[in-house]
């Protein structure tokens, strides 16, 4: 039989920390979404091209997704 050596690796996290950045993350996430129903408003009132439109849209969608992960990762260090 062999030795086998097992180590646990603690990762501590600071739930109030944790809990803080999420609402952070929480909060820049409603700011993405209003932008995103601003940008649709702004099409309709012809103030930009479909064009501008799509890519402005993609950008902010591409940051809600980022954000999301962020707080998807937070939430399981939590747990």
């Amino acid at each position: 039989m062999e030795n086998v050596e097992e180590r646990v690796l603690d990762i501590r996290v600071r739930y109030d920390d944790a809990i803080s950045n999420i609402a952070k993350y929480r909060t820049q996430l409603d700011v993405l979404r209003k932008r995103e129903q601003t940008l649709k408003e702004d099409l309709k009132a012809g103030r930009f091209e479909r064009e501008e439109y799509n890519v402005k849209l993609t950008e902010t969608q591409i940051a809600a997704r980022e954000v999301n992960e962020v707080i998807r990762v937070l939430n399981k260090q939590v747990q």
